[in-house]
């Protein structure tokens, strides 16, 4: 049974899913190294032996116990063509008992995004979970202005379920992020998120008078939130007649949303 878990793979069209081995090294702290100002504005702060040899060991006996346990299941996403790294993936927290879930989190190096490849990435995991693991639910979070892993999530079939409060240090400070998580068999629709969010943002730019209701964060649409495209959903727009409240920006602001 150790032996078969060591060997789990997962193939996509393109991609090798399979749990990281020493001879990653190079090529894993080569690839974070060229991505550092890609990554580091999503991440917990990296510690100052990020990169080194000592962390990377380490990182592997983590994965092969926990894949052993059951308790988390950390792949590399492997170029078939040319075998080459790409980033990674890793369903982490896996609770058994009542809960049957576990928490989705994934990156890929710069020269590799917006590709497709976390796309697959993120299919085949979440299949694996519920078709092998028994996993119920997959749970994710990223920050609200991350608008490129909110669309990756809701692509894949994730479902916007709410907001939590400095959820998670990331890039030194408590960062407030948006919740999704996916079911299995799940008969939810889109959420209102899913439907708007940043993508029906309002144009006035303070030109003309602003009836647009845009769900902003998880905000309720009834505060007729208006937001311009420039400010990247992170200032509301002073239009005559879009009715925000004064507060609510100073609320934003405070609570790094």
């Amino acid at each position: 049974m150790q032996l078969l878990k060591r060997k789990l793979a997962i193939e996509t069209e393109r991609l090798t899913l399979r749990p990281p081995v020493h001879a990653d090294f190079r090529p894993w702290a080569t690839l974070r190294s060229d991505s550092i100002t890609y990554l580091t504005p999503w991440e917990p702060s990296w510690a100052p032996d990020h990169l080194s040899r000592k962390a990377f060991t380490n990182r592997v006996y983590w994965a092969n116990r926990s894949v052993s346990a059951g308790t988390a299941l950390p792949l590399f996403l492997i170029r078939r063509k040319d075998n080459m790294l790409i980033g990674a993936i890793t369903l982490d927290n896996i609770r058994r008992g009542p809960a049957q879930a576990g928490t989705l989190g994934y990156w890929t190096g710069e020269q590799f995004a917006r590709r497709g490849y976390m796309r697959e990435a993120i299919e085949a995991t979440v299949h694996h979970a519920f078709t092998r693991l028994d996993i119920s639910r997959v749970e994710a979070a990223c920050l609200p202005e991350n608008i490129a892993s909110r669309g990756l999530l809701e692509k894949t079939g994730f479902k916007y379920e709410g907001v939590a409060q400095s959820y998670l240090q990331i890039d030194g400070r408590w960062r407030t992020h948006v919740l999704y998580a996916q079911l299995r068999g799940d008969r939810r629709g889109k959420t209102a998120a899913g439907e708007g969010g940043y993508d029906r943002l309002c144009h006035c730019r303070g030109r003309r008078p602003c009836t647009c209701q845009t769900l902003l964060y998880g905000f309720p649409a009834s505060l007729g939130l208006c937001l311009d495209r420039r400010s990247r959903g992170l200032e509301l727009c002073a239009a005559e007649g879009c009715g925000a409240p004064r507060g609510l920006a100073r609320f934003l602001r405070q609570t790094d949303l």
